[in-house]
C-alpha cells in the first residue's frame, strides 16, 4: 500500500502507512525491516519539504543500523543522508555522510550501494567545483556502467558524467555520454512500457479468473441449493424415489 501511495505521490499516506508498520516491527524485532520504514518516512518528509523531521527519521534508521550492527544497509542509510544533504546544498555535510557509506558499501560489496554514493559524490564534488575529484568518481562509475544491464543505472551514470566532462572542456567525450545517456534512457522507457503493459495483461487476466471463478461458484451454489431442495421434499414425502 506504502509502495501504491508514494507513486500516487501520496506523502501524507506513506508516512502514516509507513508510521503504523513501524509499530510492527517494533514488536516482532525486524530491525531491518524497521531501518527501511524509516527512510521510508525521511524520503516522504523530504518530498513535503519537512526537512526537520526528515533529518530526523533518516538519523533514526542510522542509529537502529549502529545499535542493531545492520551493516547490509548502513551504506544506503547513508547514501540517504548524504543525498539528502546534497540537496539542501549542505555539500561538505553530504560529503561526510557519503565518504563513510562508499567505505563500508566497497568494502562489504554492495554494488547497489556503492554505485548510488559514487553517483552522489560526483555531484556534490561538481557543485563544490572540484572538478577533477568528480571525474575521478565519475570514471569509477562509468567502468561499473560498461558493465551492467542496469538501463537506470545506467541512464544516470550517464547523465551525470557528461556534466562533469563539459566542466572540464572535453566535449568529444561529452558528446558520446550524452549519446549512450539518450540511448539508455530510450531503453528504459520501451522496458517500463514493456512492463506496464504486461501488468495490464496480467491483471486482465487474473480479473477474468476471478469472474470465471465467481460464475463457477454460483452454478456450484445453484446446484447445492437444488440438492438440498430435493433433500427436503423427499424428507416430507413430496417427492417419491
Amino acid at each position: 500500500i506504502g509502495e501504491v501511495l508514494y507513486v500516487q505521490g501520496n506523502y501524507v499516506g506513506v508516512a502514516k502507512k509507513a508510521r503504523e508498520a513501524i509499530e510492527i516491527y517494533k514488536e516482532i524485532y525486524d530491525y531491518r525491516q524497521l531501518v527501511l520504514t524509516l527512510v521510508v518516512i525521511g524520503d516522504a518528509m523530504t518530498k513535503l519539504s519537512k526537512n526537520d523531521s526528515a533529518f530526523y527519521f533518516y538519523q533514526e534508521a542510522l542509529t537502529y543500523v549502529n545499535n542493531h550492527d545492520i551493516m547490509s544497509d548502513k551504506g544506503y542509510v547513508l547514501e540517504r543522508i548524504g543525498t539528502f544533504k546534497k540537496d539542501l546544498g549542505q555539500y561538505k555535510e553530504a560529503l561526510k555522510y557519503i565518504n563513510e557509506g562508499i567505505e563500508i558499501a566497497e568494502i562489504g560489496g554492495f554494488f547497489v550501494d556503492y554505485w548510488l554514493l559514487l553517483l552522489a559524490k560526483t555531484e556534490t564534488l561538481f557543485e563544490l567545483n572540484r572538478i577533477e575529484e568528480a571525474k575521478v568518481t565519475t570514471d569509477e562509475a562509468l567502468k561499473i556502467a560498461a558493465d551492467s544491464d542496469d538501463m537506470g543505472f545506467k541512464r544516470d551514470t550517464y547523465r551525470i558524467a557528461n556534466k562533469v566532462y563539459q566542466r572540464l572542456g572535453l566535449y568529444e567525450k561529452a558528446y558520446d555520454l550524452l549519446s549512450l545517456y539518450h540511448v539508455s534512457k530510450d531503453s528504459l522507457f520501451d522496458q517500463e512500457k514493456a512492463s506496464e503493459i504486461a501488468q495490464i495483461e496480467l491483471n486482465y487476466a487474473v480479473e477474468n479468473e476471478r469472474k470465471e471463478a465467481a460464475v463457477q461458484q454460483e452454478k456450484q451454489d445453484l446446484v447445492y441449493q437444488e440438492q438440498i431442495r430435493r433433500e427436503q421434499l423427499i424428507q416430507y414425502g413430496v417427492v417419491g424415489i
